[in-house]
């Protein structure tokens, strides 16, 4: 099954309109929450700090578009 994983709550959205094929909806969360990892990582220090960071997260959906989870990026905070 494809899965697609949107970016949300910035003041953009971006919308994953490929998609990756996944073993199933465990794997698609996975995916997800190391999605957010990685952008959290790559975000500057600056920016880790800005409440808006905390609204930022990743949408998983399947192929009919319903919600199969959400990835905030504000639970990877490293201390």
């Amino acid at each position: 099954m494809r899965y697609y994983f949107h970016v949300l709550g910035c003041r953009d959205e971006y919308r994953d309109e490929e998609g990756l094929a996944c073993a199933g909806p465990g794997d698609a969360e996975g995916h997800a929450f190391f999605m957010a990892n990685e952008i959290y990582r790559l975000l500057g220090d600056e920016f880790r700090s800005d409440e808006r960071v905390a609204a930022i997260s990743i949408q998983v959906t399947d192929e009919m578009g319903n919600e199969i989870s959400r990835a905030p990026i504000q639970s990877h905070r490293r201390h």
